[in-house]
């Protein structure tokens, strides 16, 4: 009782636990060992060499080596290190729940808190976590971090793999020009600098979005450059009362030289049906002190507006991506999906658009929000003015700027990022390579139903192959904003007012290929008897064209970009056994039953039949 490490002075080594059963022992012991002995000993028996243990647990550490000396135990080595602090940022897991049991945050996994749940979901990949720890190394020293650094390496992860998409916030401008009468597409790299992460259709149309930004900074008779198409002139620009530009009138000069024009912008095209409405969520700090003390009172620190959303629409493709998947939004950064377009089971409604969460890059010039919170304390920026946090970890830049409306609690931040041509380029000190991230689609198992991309579509156009006698040619909306155009060898099997208007599902990830000179891009899913029937796998009218089809009780991963079709390496010819229809003619894979929003996709009667 006399030492003066106040530790060792009649240490508790066992509680008794009379009146609350064990989990699993019920009454059946009555003490329990504490920490203090049941660490020491653990670990003498199960043979660790080093005890890894924080500093704020220096005091313990000759009660650790006393227990060792006492039971007889082998020794083990204790090596002590620095918690890891992050500012702006609660550890104390007794306060993280306070947040949870007040209803501040959605759950352990909110984005805006420091578990390994919560940062992947707001983008964080685990490869970057890695990284991150193993740069730190292990010190004594407190070591008070920035989110900056953390984000920065996380940015050279995902930059180089993942796929570029245009969004504009909802109050954009309409530029209306000379283009095609009606909507044309054509296969753009999904990745400037990628081939490998595949393709994508970019939609062309007369009338298109453009931020309301870009339109403000345009001058009547200017030339600009809209990304991924070319040239155009700006001849005419309308103004509401209060100065929003509400149209704009121009003419595409496509022969003309990108290196000409001050302003190069993104666009989406002016699809209203198709387009994907999307939220655009940033988070800031759930906490307004940079460092926590033991007694600061919660209710006072408190950030009111930690979450700012900003509505947005996006590209008609984004509605195809899953739960999970990233993208870089062309000028606004880095978003991963926090909640998808399609939800298996459920329909879309004007209510429920997709919320795309912003991923921290790291950088904090001209990062701003409604809130009016200090941008070189946002989350994910620069601590102090002037850091450059890529020399750390040689992080790109994204530079938004915030037109969204703050929330209360669970609000959250549009943003605005650097320039396209600054965005697409790969960090040259980074060490991700141009490749799917590990756990893409392409890595998955064969067997894997949901590598497959099944859409809904509808037949809007049917006409005879002019010179392959078996196939008919169909242009389908998969509410991608233009038509695909398909090939199906149907024409001995189905008159053509009979699929004309037509709801089909269609296989949307094979890659394109030339059927006797006309290009098919994909498959139209069919059943076939034993004798040889053919008939159109259907969903029920209420899906929606565009929804992905998904396998009752499977889990439905992303889709594969395109099918390997490599013999060994095709999912399909792996898959298609296993797609019959059962008894009740309803498409199915191993027995699960293929379904959409409205109800299972079926055949009008061909039972037991293979499905391709």
């Amino acid at each position: 009782m006399q030492c003066a490490n106040k530790c060792l002075r009649d240490p508790v080594f066992y509680r008794c636990k009379t009146d609350t059963p064990h989990h699993k022992h019920g009454f059946k012991y009555k003490a329990y060992p504490t920490y203090d002995f049941a660490c020491p000993v653990v670990d003498a028996l199960e043979g660790v060499t080093h005890a890894l243990r924080t500093i704020e647990y220096r005091d313990r550490a000759p009660m650790y080596d006393w227990v060792l000396e006492a039971t007889g135990s082998r020794h083990v080595e204790m090596v002590e290190f620095a918690k890891t602090q992050f500012s702006y940022t609660i550890l104390s897991k007794r306060k993280l729940t306070w947040f949870v049991d007040n209803g501040y945050v959605e759950g352990w996994d909110d984005p805006r808190f420091p578990t390994v749940q919560g940062v992947m979901r707001r983008g964080m990949t685990v490869d970057a976590l890695k990284d991150f720890v193993l740069t730190q190394g292990m010190s004594k020293a407190t070591n008070m971090m920035e989110w900056d650094k953390i984000w920065a390496i996380n940015k050279q992860k995902i930059d180089p793999i993942v796929p570029r998409y245009p969004a504009v916030a909802e109050d954009a401008a309409w530029l209306k020009l000379d283009g095609p009468a009606q909507p044309t597409s054509k296969m753009e790299k999904k990745h400037p600098k990628n081939d490998e992460i595949g393709e994508r259709l970019l939609i062309h149309s007369k009338d298109i979005y453009i931020e309301q930004e870009d339109a403000q900074a345009i001058e009547t008779g200017e030339q600009v450059t809209l990304l991924h198409w070319g040239n155009a002139f700006v001849d005419k620009i309308t103004r509401d009362k209060s100065g929003k530009v509400t149209e704009l009138v121009g003419r595409l000069n496509l022969e003309g030289n990108v290196k000409d024009t001050k302003k190069k912008i993104h666009w989406v095209p002016k699809l209203d049906e198709q387009v994907t409405h999307l939220v655009l969520r940033e988070f800031d700090h759930l906490v307004t002190k940079p460092k926590m003390e033991d007694d600061d009172d919660l209710n006072g620190i408190i950030n009111p507006q930690s979450v700012v959303d900003t509505k947005a629409i996006g590209d008609p493709l984004l509605r195809g991506l899953a739960k999970g998947s990233m993208m870089q939004l062309e000028r606004r950064g880095y978003f991963i999906v926090d909640r998808p377009a399609f939800q298996p089971g459920q329909g879309m409604t004007p209510s429920e658009p997709m919320v795309l969460v912003k991923i921290p890059d790291g950088k904090s010039k001209d990062m701003g929000m409604k809130s009016k919170v200090d941008p070189s304390k946002l989350q994910g920026a620069a601590g102090q003015k002037g850091e450059k946090p890529e020399k750390e970890a040689a992080a790109g830049a994204a530079s938004p700027k915030v037109n969204g409306d703050a929330k209360a609690g669970k609000a959250d931040k549009g943003d605005k990022a650097e320039k396209a041509d600054k965005g697409d380029k790969a960090d040259k000190g980074g060490k991700a390579k141009a490749k799917a991230a590990p756990g893409k689609a392409a890595e998955r198992p064969l067997e894997d139903f949901s590598r497959l991309n099944i859409r809904v579509g509808k037949i809007t156009k049917v006409w005879p192959h002019p010179s392959a006698e078996k196939l008919y040619c169909e242009e389908i909306d998969l509410g991608e904003g233009a038509p695909r155009q398909i090939a199906s060898g149907l024409r001995a099997h189905l008159k053509q007012e009979e699929m004309e208007g037509q709801l089909v599902t269609v296989l949307a990830n094979l890659k394109p290929r030339k059927l006797v000179g006309f290009e098919s891009q994909g498959m139209v899913m069919c059943a076939t008897s034993a004798d040889g029937k053919v008939e159109l796998m259907q969903p029920p009218a209420g899906a929606q064209v565009g929804e992905r089809v998904v396998a009752e009780g499977l889990e439905m991963l992303e889709a594969d970009d395109k099918l390997n079709e490599k013999t060994g390496k095709a999912p399909w010819e792996v898959l298609r056994p296993g797609c019959v229809t059962n008894g009740s003619k309803q498409g199915t894979y191993n027995g699960a039953v293929w379904m959409t929003s409205a109800g299972p996709v079926t055949c009008k009667s061909v039972a037991s039949g293979a499905i391709s």
